[in-house]
């Protein structure tokens, strides 16, 4: 007779007790976050997101999380979750978690306005891959204003608001925005990878593109900047050992087929190396390092990468002084030169798709 009574005890407890468990784990993974924050370790940093957004995986926060005092926890966990969205290419997803905390909590007085404030970035990163430019510029410059002076999070506002702008093609404001980057480097202390990306861009908009030299091509006619006017070129500077951008390949092959003819030449720009790395026959997301390469070796190794990777614009090899006059100094670096020969747009890293296609297509239809 007490075996039904514990069967129904057993059913009715269960979920309270698990979801105990699912708050424990989330709370748990949350103060590890938060701690590794603090300190500023960012493989720590990504770990412990990694775990809370497992944590966090198909739940109803809301319903976990119900009092007002968790309420700081429940929107920070909304703010990674849709960080991670954004990230990982999911825009939409992302903005739908992010919008909410930056509408309601910008203002506040409260300790939300600080989850606000982090969500900005990956907010305007989701319109801008989006195409809502004009958004995403009306939320950075919002943010510029109440983003701390001298943090990563106000010098990557400067810069990726200097990009929108020379995405529209608005040359000075584009400037102003990497100059305001420049001064908070030179004002509140240095950070080497911002140096870089401000002062590459500073340099190369709007001036004339430098020719690629004695350059041996691998798929296509040979063929000089100065033949190329009339006509969008892409620079993709990069090398078969960097991880980044090989992931950056497949979407620029992607780009060169949609606008192959509206006049669009994407050229993939490598110099010689001693060390690459070869894609299987099979896959070009596994392969193997090769290492002591002479410069012919070399050639015959970009020749062979590009036929396993299945990519369909040229490969360009050139030397280390063309890397010097475009200022490579990270790869994948991205340069968009316009129909006049002039630089239009740098980017430095592998990034997404869809500002870059905004541009191009901006590019393309310029008279």
């Amino acid at each position: 007779m007490f075996r039904p009574i514990l069967i129904c005890l057993f059913l009715f407890f269960t979920p309270q007790f698990l979801s105990a468990d699912i708050a424990s784990e989330i709370r748990s993974a949350h103060e590890s976050l938060i701690a590794a924050e603090e300190k500023g370790n960012s493989s720590i940093i990504y770990r412990n997101s990694r775990e809370l957004i497992k944590a966090c995986s198909g739940k109803n926060l809301l319903q976990i999380f119900p009092e007002d005092k968790d309420l700081f926890l429940r929107l920070d966990c909304q703010r990674i979750i849709g960080a991670d969205h954004s990230q990982q290419g999911r825009h939409s997803q992302g903005i739908e978690l992010l919008s909410p905390l930056v509408e309601k909590y910008s203002d506040s007085d409260a300790a939300e306005k600080a989850i606000a404030q982090k969500a900005l970035l990956p907010l305007a990163r989701s319109y801008s891959e989006l195409s809502q430019i004009d958004k995403s510029i009306s939320l950075l410059k919002n943010a510029t204003k109440s983003l701390a002076t001298g943090s990563p999070e106000i010098r990557e506002a400067w810069l990726l608001l200097g990009d929108l702008y020379a995405a529209k093609g608005e040359t000075l404001s584009a400037k102003r925005s990497w100059s305001r980057l420049t001064d908070d480097l030179n004002k509140y202390g240095e950070d080497a990878r911002s140096r870089r990306n401000s002062s590459v861009r500073m340099a190369l908009l709007d001036k004339p593109a430098f020719e690629l030299g004695e350059a041996t091509w691998f798929g296509g006619k040979k063929q000089s900047i100065r033949s190329m006017k009339g006509e969008v070129v892409l620079l993709d500077f990069w090398a078969t050992w960097c991880g980044p951008c090989r992931m950056l390949m497949p979407g620029l092959d992607r780009l060169q087929k949609k606008y192959a003819d509206k006049g669009l030449k994407v050229l993939g720009v490598t110099k010689p190396y001693a060390q690459g790395w070869l894609p299987d026959k099979d896959s070009n997301t596994r392969g193997q390092t090769v290492k002591g390469m002479t410069r012919d070796a070399f050639l015959q190794h970009v020749l062979e990468f590009r036929r396993r990777f299945g990519v369909s614009y040229p490969f360009v090899v050139t030397g280390k002084r063309e890397f010097d006059n475009y200022r490579v100094g990270g790869i994948p670096m991205v340069v968009l030169i316009d129909k006049t020969g002039k630089i239009a747009w740098v980017r430095v890293g592998s990034g997404g798709e869809g500002l870059l296609d905004s541009t191009l297509e901006r590019l393309i239809n310029d008279k």
